[in-house]
């Protein structure tokens, strides 16, 4: 009867495991199954300057957007740090990525299937008087955000959905300078800017075009992005503590980051054809990036294993970001 219990609780165990591997595997393939996209900051470029504190409306309106795509649980959206690196890399700047094929090249590089490009037409406080019984004439003030979108295939260069959406919100006995002056010092984010007119009609059109987004990929397949390429070279230098790699920002190399060293310690050769089929490697050091030029970094020593040197020709692989 006891063998009987433990034999029943140990299958239940297995049982736990099993479901709970299954689980994981179900969120792995979940996020697999996304779309990749990244969202430019939205072109203010036809809108006049009329607000006077710090506010960068292209941005704020493009992070809306952004966090709505989110929210719909389909994409996978790329951070707004890793896109403005690549931006810099390819020296464009936030207008400069205008064209689909500019958009395409970028979104290769970070590995996206669609990339959504916009523009910021219309972002307005406008006041007028209109006539209420009894209380006589009385201030309205009227909230526009209007934004037309551009939706790129990566793979293609083409445009596949143009979209125009608008938001519009009105308050009654809200003067324009009251409006202006609740507005100041706001970001995008707080809950007194959605509660704002011009939040809410800033969000009903940044909403606008999500709902859009998630339509005209209703068919569209997830690709798998592959793995990056590891980043590999080897020792040029070692000099006064120093360690100098021949790989730098043209490889992506970045300061602070950690390369595993590696020494061969033994070529493997078939014996019938002589040619090299394993190559044994031990590890023994790790190193990290104080400096990074286009083909080459300097790199300090963080963990030296016992007894060891670094030497020129031993091999460096990049270590994954955790």
């Amino acid at each position: 009867m006891l063998k009987k219990r433990k034999w029943i609780a140990g299958l239940t165990v297995v049982f736990a495991l099993f479901l709970g591997a299954s689980f994981f595997l179900e969120i792995a393939n979940a996020a697999e199954k996304k779309i990749r996209i990244a969202v430019m900051p939205l072109d203010m470029r036809q809108i006049k300057h009329w607000w006077t504190w710090d506010l960068d409306v292209g941005e704020g309106i493009g992070e809306i957007i952004i966090t709505e795509l989110v929210n719909t649980g389909a994409f996978t959206v790329i951070e707004r740090a890793q896109l403005q690196k690549i931006l810099d890399e390819q020296q464009l700047g936030k207008e400069g990525i205008l064209d689909p094929t500019t958009a395409a090249r970028v979104g290769k590089v970070l590995g996206v299937q669609l990339m959504l490009l916009g523009t910021v037409t219309e972002f307005s406080l406008d006041t007028q008087k209109v006539s209420v019984p009894i209380l006589g004439k009385v201030d309205i003030t009227i909230a526009r955000c209007v934004i037309n979108a551009k939706m790129v295939n990566v793979e293609t260069a083409e445009i596949m959905a143009a979209m125009k959406r608008e938001g519009q919100f009105d308050r009654k006995g809200f003067a324009l300078g009251r409006a202006f002056g609740s507005l100041q010092g706001l970001s995008f984010n707080s809950r007194e800017f959605h509660d704002h007119i011009l939040g809410q009609a800033t969000e009903a059109a940044a909403k606008g075009i999500v709902e859009e987004v998630v339509e005209k990929t209703a068919d569209l397949e997830p690709i798998l992005v592959p793995e990056p390429a590891k980043i590999t070279g080897m020792v040029a230098d070692v000099s006064d503590g120093e360690i100098t790699i021949n790989v730098g920002s043209k490889k992506g190399v970045e300061v602070g980051d950690i390369f595993e060293v590696y020494r061969k310690i033994k070529e493997i050769k078939d014996p019938e054809t002589g040619e090299v089929i394993m190559v044994k490697k031990e590890k023994i050091a790790e190193i990290e990036t104080t400096e990074v030029v286009g083909s080459a970094s300097v790199a300090k020593i963080v963990l030296l294993a016992q007894d060891k040197e670094i030497q020129v020709l031993d091999e460096v692989v990049k270590q994954k970001r955790s």
